[in-house]
This record gives C-alpha cells, sequence and structure tokens, in this order.
C-alpha cells in the first residue's frame, strides 16, 4: 500500500503523477468539472454525438469525450478513470492523467478537475449490474434507457403521426391516392418512382439516427447493451413503420394499385430483412479482409457507414432546401405531394436528432430554446404579407377607373343581355362552396356543362359568381378561358377549364411548409418564401402549363396580372369574381373583387379599400382560399408597409359563397327598377351535398346523444359550441339565400330547387360513392386521375384517359347515387339560364336523393 496523493489535472494539457511498475494496481477518484469549450463536464465525460456520428474520436475511441484517462508515457495502451476507477497497469514508466479529447484539439479546453489516487494491493472490480435488479431496478433502468436515448421518441413521434395521418385521415388518404390510383406511365410513373425512393429514405431516416444515438450513448459493443433487445429492435421496428403505414393506407384505398403495393412489399421486406442482416455482414466482410491483410499492417478499421450517410442526410436536406426556395413550383410537381412529405420528415429528424443530442450535451434545452426563439423571432419577422414575393411586398398600383361600381357593372352586363319574350332579362349569379381543389374542380366542370348546355350563353347572361377557398380555382379558370378566348367552342370549354383546376396545387405548398417556411421560424430576418408563395406560383404555372398544353392560349401570364384588371373589358362582358375572405381580427368578410360595392349593397369589407394596392390574380384566389394549416394567414399590408390585420379562409365566415348572392339580389332588383328593367334572378349553388347536409343538421329537431363526459365537457365545450355555431351559422344562410329565392318560408330547404316568376334556386350537390367500393373525392390541393374522372361523370361529361384506367373503372363501373338529380339539376339550372319559364317542382322531385 502507498500514501494517498491529491492532484490538480487541466483540461488543456494534462499531468504526470509519477512512476509505476508493471503490475502494480492504483486507486483513483475524482471530482469537479472541466469544460470542453462551452460543454461542461465532470471528469465521467460526455457523449459528443456529432462527433461520434461523423467518425470524429477523442484519444481513446469508443470511451466518452473528456473522461479522465491515465497512460503510461511512451505507450499505447489507455486505461479509462472517469469518476473513480482500480487500474492494473501493464507497462512500467510515468504515468500520465489527461482529458480525452481529440488529439490536437485541446486548444479549447479550460478548466481543472481534482484527482486522488493511491497505490494498492487491489483487483479490478467486475462489472455491477445489480442496480437494475428488483423494481426499483427496473425503474432505474427506464430512467436511464429514456435518459441515453433521447431523440429517439421524437423521430418516433414525428414518423408514426406522419404514418398515422396517411392511415386514419382523410386527407392522409387522399394524399396517397394521388399517386397510387394511377397506372405506371408517363408522369404518373415517375411520381410513382419518387413516392418510393422518398419512403425507402424516410424509412432508413428512422431507423439509422436512432440507431445513431444508441451507439454513441452505449458504444459498439453490443453485449453490453442493456437492455439489449429493445435497443437492437426499436431502430428496426421504427424503419419498417413507414412501410407498413402507407401500405395500410394503400390498402384502404377503394381501388387500390396492386402492382404499387406489391412493389413497396418487396421494398420494404427487402429493407428489413438487409437492416437486420447488415451487423453480421459487415462483421464477415471485415474479419475475411483482415484474414487476408499482410501480417505487419495494423487490423482494418471497421466500414463506417455511419459517417457517409450523415454526410448524406445534410446534403440531400441542403440541396431540397435549395431547390424548394428557388424553385418551389418545379420541386413540388417533380416529387409530388405524398413524396414532398415524406423527404420533409426524413429530413427533419436528423436536425431534430443532432439538435436534441448536442443540447443534452451541453445541458441546454435545445427544442424549447428553438421554440422561445421563434416566439421571439415572430415579434417582428413576418414572411407572410399578401402578395409576399422575393423576401419583399411588390407595390402595385390599383386600377381604380377599371374598377366597377355595382351600377356601372349591371349596365355594362345589360347592354349584351337581350330581354326574353316577357320583356325579363334572366340574371345568373352562382355561388360556388369551398373544399380545396375538390371544390375548384367540380366548380369548372360544372360550370363547363352549363356553358355546353347553353351554347356559350351563359357566359352572357352570368354576372357574378360568388366563391369560397377552393371553389375559387374553379371560378377564375373558367373566367380566365372566357378572357383568354373569348371565341372558344362552347363544346371545347370544359377541357380547357378543368386543365387548369385539376393541377397539383398542393406540392409546392407542402414544399415551401416544410423546408423554406419551417427554417423561417428560427431566422431573425424576414428573408424566405412561406408557403403562401408557394401556393400563388403554383396557381400562376399551373396557368402557364396548361396554355402550353391547350391550343389557342394567348395570355399565359394571365394570373400574374393585377387582379383590378381581371372581368370585363370595354365592349365585351366577363363575369365578377368575387372571392370571399375573412378578417382574423373582426371576423367580417372581406371581399376581393373588381365590384367596387358600397356599404348598404353589400355588408363586408373590401380588400381594396383595406390594403391600397393591387395584387396578382394568383393571390386575389388565394385570400378566400387560405385553407386552415396548408396556408398561413395573410397580413394585410398597406402601400407604406404599415400593417392592417389578416386575412383567412373565407370558410371561416361561411363556406359556400351564399351570402353575397342574397345580399346582390335586392341591391340588383333596384338598380334594374331604376332603369325600368324587368328582372329575373337564377341562383346557382355549386357544392358539395355532405357538406350541405352537416351546415342543416343544426336545424333538425335535437337528437339524443350519449351523456358527456363532465370533466372532458368542460374543457371541449367552448370548441364544441365554436365549431356548432360555425355550421349552424353555414345553415342559417343557405337557408335565408333559399328564402330569398322562393319568397315562401315554407319552401327553405336549400338542397331542393325552386322557380317562381321571379327567381329561381338551383343546387348542384356533389355527393360520394357509397356503393360496394365507397369513394369519395378529396378534399384537398392536389386530386388523383380518378377523383377528377369522378367529378366529370357526376357533371355529365365524357371520361378522360385518366378515367379509364383499371383502378379508376372499378370505381366508375358504379353507378353515382345522386346522378339523376345531378343531370336534371344541370339540365334545369342551363334552361332557367337561357330565360326559361319558371318550373315549378314536381311530387317525385320534392324530396333530393
Amino acid at each position: 500500500m502507498g500514501e494517498a496523493n491529491t492532484v490538480k489535472v487541466p483540461a488543456r494539457s494534462g499531468v504526470e503523477i509519477g512512476e509505476v511498475a508493471a503490475g502494480e494496481s492504483w486507486r483513483f477518484s475524482a471530482h469537479g468539472r472541466w469544460w470542453d469549450w462551452f460543454v461542461p463536464s465532470g471528469p465521467g465525460g460526455y457523449r459528443f454525438f456529432l462527433a461520434d456520428i461523423l467518425d470524429l474520436y477523442p484519444v481513446s475511441k469508443d470511451r466518452p469525450f473528456f473522461e479522465l484517462t491515465a497512460r503510461v508515457k511512451g505507450y499505447p495502451t489507455l486505461y479509462p478513470i472517469g469518476r473513480g476507477a482500480t487500474v492494473t497497469f501493464e507497462q512500467t514508466g510515468a504515468v500520465e492523467l489527461f482529458a480525452n479529447d481529440i488529439e490536437g484539439a485541446e486548444w479549447n479546453n479550460w478548466g481543472e478537475i481534482e484527482v486522488s489516487y493511491e497505490p494498492c494491493d487491489c483487483p479490478e472490480p467486475l462489472p455491477d449490474h445489480s442496480q437494475y435488479d428488483g423494481l426499483p431496478g427496473k425503474w432505474t433502468l427506464l430512467r436511464d434507457t429514456l435518459d441515453k436515448t433521447k431523440g429517439v421518441g421524437s423521430t418516433a413521434i414525428l414518423t408514426l403521426a406522419a404514418g398515422a395521418a396517411l392511415v386514419f385521415v382523410q386527407q392522409g388518404r387522399d394524399l396517397v391516392r394521388t399517386v397510387a390510383e394511377g397506372d405506371f406511365s408517363g408522369d404518373t410513373a415517375v411520381r410513382q418512382i419518387f413516392f418510393a425512393l422518398t419512403l425507402l429514405f424516410l424509412a432508413v431516416q428512422t431507423w439509422i439516427w436512432p440507431r445513431l444515438i444508441i451507439l454513441s450513448n452505449y458504444g459498439r459493443d453490443r453485449q453490453a447493451w442493456t437492455p439489449s433487445w429493445l435497443l437492437r429492435w426499436t431502430p428496426r421496428l421504427l424503419g419498417l413503420a413507414p412501410f407498413l403505414f402507407v401500405i395500410g393506407a394503400l390498402f384502404k384505398n377503394p381501388a387500390p394499385n396492386t402492382g404499387l403495393i406489391a412493389a413497396l412489399v418487396l421494398i420494404g421486406l427487402g429493407f428489413f430483412a438487409a437492416i437486420i442482416a447488415q451487423y453480421d455482414a459487415r462483421k464477415r466482410i471485415r474479419a475475411s479482409a483482415n484474414a487476408r491483410r499482410e501480417p505487419d499492417l495494423p487490423p482494418r478499421e471497421p466500414l463506417r457507414i455511419g459517417r457517409l450517410w450523415v454526410i448524406a442526410s445534410f446534403l440531400i436536406s441542403l440541396t431540397a432546401m435549395l431547390w424548394a426556395i428557388f424553385f418551389p413550383v418545379a420541386f413540388g410537381w417533380t416529387l409530388g405531394a405524398p413524396a414532398v412529405a415524406f423527404l420533409g420528415v426524413g429530413c427533419i429528424i436528423p436536425v431534430l436528432v443532432v439538435l436534441i443530442q448536442t443540447g443534452d450535451a451541453a445541458r441546454v434545452p435545445t427544442l424549447a430554446f428553438l421554440v422561445v426563439a421563434a416566439a421571439i423571432f415572430g415579434l417582428w419577422v413576418d414572411n407572410h404579407p399578401v402578395g409576399w414575393r422575393a423576401a419583399t411586398t411588390p407595390y402595385h398600383a390599383i386600377a381604380q377607373d377599371q374598377r366597377l361600381t355595382l351600377d356601372k357593372a349591371y349596365e355594362d352586363w345589360a347592354r349584351q343581355a337581350p330581354a326574353g319574350p316577357d320583356g325579363a332579362r334572366t340574371l345568373v349569379l352562382v355561388a360556388s362552396e369551398g373544399g380545396a381543389s375538390r371544390a375548384g374542380y367540380w366548380t369548372a366542370e360544372v360550370l363547363a356543362s352549363l356553358h355546353e348546355k347553353t351554347g356559350g350563353k351563359l357566359a352572357h347572361n352570368l354576372f357574378a359568381i360568388s366563391s369560397v377557398s377552393g371553389g375559387s380555382v374553379g371560378a377564375i379558370g373558367y373566367a380566365a378561358v372566357l378572357q383568354d378566348r373569348p371565341n372558344l367552342q362552347p363544346k371545347d370549354l370544359r377541357g380547357a377549364v378543368t386543365d387548369f383546376a385539376g393541377r397539383d396545387f398542393l406540392s409546392p405548398t407542402f414544399g415551401g411548409m416544410l423546408f423554406p417556411d419551417l427554417l423561417q421560424r428560427l431566422v431573425p430576418v424576414a428573408l424566405l418564401p412561406d408557403r403562401a408563395q408557394g401556393l400563388e406560383l403554383a396557381f400562376e404555372a399551373g396557368w402557364r402549363e396548361h396554355c402550353k398544353d391547350v391550343p389557342g392560349c394567348d395570355h399565359p401570364d394571365l394570373l400574374s396580372r393585377g387582379f383590378s384588371q381581371f372581368g370585363p373589358t370595354d365592349g365585351a362582358w366577363r363575369p365578377l369574381v368575387i372571392i370571399n375572405g375573412a378578417s382574423q381580427e373582426t371576423g367580417r368578410r372581406i371581399l376581393t373583387s373588381r365590384l367596387r360595392f358600397s356599404p348598404w349593397e353589400i355588408d363586408a369589407d373590401d380588400f381594396y379599400n383595406v390594403v391600397d394596392r393591387d395584387v396578382p390574380v394568383s393571390t386575389a384566389i388565394h385570400n378566400g382560399a387560405r385553407f386552415p394549416w396548408i396556408s398561413p394567414a395573410g397580413t394585410l399590408t398597406r402601400k407604406d408597409g404599415s400593417g392592417s390585420g389578416h386575412i383567412v379562409d373565407g370558410g371561416y365566415f361561411e363556406a359556400a359563397g351564399v351570402e353575397v348572392l342574397r345580399e346582390l339580389a335586392p341591391a340588383l332588383r333596384t338598380i334594374a327598377e331604376k332603369r325600368g328593367d324587368k328582372l329575373r334572378i337564377v341562383f346557382v349553388y355549386i357544392g358539395y351535398r355532405e357538406r350541405t347536409d352537416e351546415a342543416l343538421a343544426s336545424a333538425a329537431a335535437p337528437v339524443d346523444e350519449p351523456r358527456a363526459n363532465s370533466f372532458l365537457n368542460e374543457l371541449s365545450a367552448p370548441l364544441k359550441a365554436l365549431f356548432g355555431s360555425r355550421s349552424a351559422h353555414a345553415g342559417h344562410l343557405q337557408r335565408e339565400l333559399k328564402l330569398e329565392a322562393s319568397g315562401d318560408p315554407r319552401d327553405i330547404n336549400p338542397i331542393l330547387y325552386s322557380s317562381t316568376p321571379l327567381a329561381h334556386y338551383e343546387p348542384i350537390l356533389l355527393c360520394k360513392q357509397t356503393a360496394a367500393r365507397p369513394f369519395e373525392p378529396p378534399m384537398d390541393w392536389a386530386l388523383s386521375g380518378c377523383a377528377k374522372a369522378y367529378m366529370r361523370k357526376a357533371a355529365g361529361g365524357t371520361a378522360t384517359a385518366e378515367g379509364r384506367q383499371s383502378a379508376c373503372r372499378k370505381i366508375l363501373d358504379q353507378p353515382i347515387p345522386c346522378q339523376a338529380s345531378l343531370d336534371a339539376a344541370i339540365a334545369r339550372a342551363a334552361r332557367q339560364a337561357l330565360g326559361g319559364p319558371p318550373e315549378p317542382r314536381t311530387p317525385a322531385a320534392a324530396v333530393h336523393p
């Protein structure tokens, strides 16, 4: 036994403590704190995750950074000490104590710890795992495991939440449909390939990053892992999860693409087998290589695929970020919406893991810090101004002389709308219900059918379209085709309008959301484009691509032009489009239109009066189509840059757009009476049957519901009441419009048409398929070919090539439940738009199927 000694060991240089003989044992204990740059550490050291995954090792590999370590000078053998250890030295010489750091990187070390040591006649203790015995030990094991695997849970939550959304949320299943319902050909084949590749990328990310966390915190000796089965299998099962969720979503598809499912099953099984076998395979390869090496050469280092994949992950993330920033539409359209989502989540995982693990080592709650930073930056950073482009809000003067008062608009309309045999002019007002691309495409199909059935005369009698949310896409598409090609044959208009309305507007929006818009939350200056810009650029690019695909398009930049000049021109009437948005602050409607209305005509705010500047047509569409969370609330800024509130989706006020028509009707009748005109108004409501039923449910007799949990109801009652009141409000406004048309308080059901000498009301409501293969067109910003073919069939159109695909035929061969009533409604609306006589309801028509 020797004398006990104490020494200060500096982090930067280490210290010699004396001579030792081979076979001699020393006992060490240490306490204190030293710093690796800004990371504090005790003598036990810390795991430097970023260095581990990049294969940057300290002097003692596979040991913690800054762990107190001993060696005999002149010999390579290293002896870990940490907070305390008994060491039997194998060599004779001077003992040196030092902080375990990367060779040559000691310049940023500072601080020192105190070490006590003494020679002793004592063997090295055997590993002790008794702390995990019994129930308290199991709790300790659970706590230690969760502490050492920080980041695995976040990865699991992110991946499982995204996967569950694909299977259990309608919008998620709809997202998969955009790829899965097409045959393997053309652009669909390209998207299916990217779909599979990005799904594989997400699976690899979900497997390898939890695995890297475990390797960093537990070391590479799997025999020492506790609990071994959990640490081995958790990353593997997480890697398999994306395939299971996507295959589940595909199976829930009403017309599953068996070829795509089979391909994904094979890829998923191959991937799962590979990640199970890779450890033993790499071990055998390394052993074989070492067996063939020259005797004088050192053993071959193991192949570190982790570092290569880490570098590849960040390069992929950087490339995707730059692509999404500078070419958002090409980024989204090349990959497709599901692939953008897979790629986005896959790129978030490594950043999330590195932040969590690095913050844990530095004793900094990085996620909480980032949330606080985003909240603080949000006090002055805003990249959501309406019309935001390239880190600025372009100013465009309003063409006020081109805007029309209601009197002037009626005068221009009446000039080209001839009176019928009874001396009455027929004025058509259309309301287009919201519902993302489903609403836009259905509106386009219905307007095209009415246009064709009226021989193109609908364009002359149609005064205005009041649109909400996605319905604005179809409304603008119809008006834009009329403005661009006024002489287009009625039979050719359908293809032109639906070609634009059926474009993919979701993928660029997703790209903006998951890449630049997410990064902008952590940048203290507004520099990056937001997801709103991605959607608006997609509208503009959709029209340009439409012009390339459809002959005769003369204005490919039409949707990039100012909206205050969109619509009627001198000598040519074009229907007005009134886009319904809502104020986040007041709840009032904000209408974007070429119509300059007065408060006594329409009780709403005029967008142009609020912002005092013009915006492109694409931005005007978005003013009413700011789908919750998919699009941000737009900041209303004036010419001088000052703010004046926020605009949100018009569906917050009412999703059908009918209130504008109800207010316009008496104002137009007053103007007509002053002119001595006899006026008959035809109201056409284009919507979705199930949403109308929901709005009307509040008018029915209360139904008995199970007694709610009183405690949960305390929490949920305000939200339930808010959403219930919103639906009731929508139903009330629909009934008010019906009353305006029928004039009979007993005839207010908005799903039934009414016809009088003064007005006609016609609902044209799409319904879902409820047959053996149920099908519902998605309420999303991207539509599959089957969804578009379903709506074309419902509107009475001829099936497209997409509708003749094998997967679609399984759906389209079934009769649409509401087909007969839709055919009758479209035919009736066309007759009324041409000035036909009133058509009182027959008993058979009194009940809508």
